[in-house]
């Protein structure tokens, strides 16, 4: 990802989703007891910029020989966005045995959320490049976000048992698994794509 496309990512990705779970945040806890803060300067983004380009040459070149020209999917790439803000969490706190759960995962949160409207928005870039259906691409420019699968009465949301499942594997020091989440996301997107194309032909009836 060139550094022109990686700041499109930042803004409509990454930055995005910072600033939106921090000031949640701060809604909630207005008494500052555990010193919240969000990290926006430009050593941070750039650290997150170097550690993204880490990943994703690593897997490169652990998968693709060395090959020139080989390039990773848009899957791997929001893989390597999700574990490149869990090794750089923008946001930090004091911690406390009350820490409340929110807090805690908020990171993981970020990662997540991020990692998923980036897929999103390569995946349009892509149909758009591609000039696939029109109609597609403007039901998909609607959600403004891919949606997820609805879960079990009395389990978590989709996208919290995600989450959780980032926190977990971080806090027991688990390698990041850029294939296996690289597989989830394009899961997500398959959803999404054929919830749109079923609503598309419904329309058409």
């Amino acid at each position: 990802m060139k550094k022109a496309v990686f700041d499109f990512i930042w803004e409509k990705c990454i930055d995005f989703f910072c600033k939106q779970v921090f000031a949640d945040l701060k809604s909630r806890m207005p008494d500052d007891k555990y010193k919240i803060k969000l990290d926006e300067t430009m050593a941070f983004k750039d650290k997150v910029y170097k550690t993204y380009q880490e990943y994703r040459d690593m897997f490169h070149n652990e998968y693709f020989n060395n090959a020139n020209g080989s390039l990773i999917d848009r899957h791997k790439i929001s893989a390597c966005i999700i574990v490149a803000l869990i090794k750089n969490r923008p946001i930090s706190y004091l911690l406390d045995d009350t820490l409340p759960t929110g807090v805690f995962l908020s990171n993981y949160k970020v990662a997540f959320l991020a990692g998923v409207k980036c897929l999103y928005v390569l995946r349009i870039a892509q149909w758009s490049h591609d000039k696939q259906d029109k109609e597609m691409i403007l039901k998909l420019c609607e959600q403004q976000m891919f949606k997820f699968p609805k879960t079990h009465e009395g389990h978590d949301e989709y996208s919290i048992g995600r989450i959780k499942a980032l926190a977990l594997n971080d806090i027991l020091e688990r390698d990041f698994d850029i294939l296996a989440y690289a597989d989830m996301l394009y899961w997500i997107e398959r959803f999404n794509d054929e919830n749109i194309s079923r609503f598309l032909e419904q329309s058409d009836n």
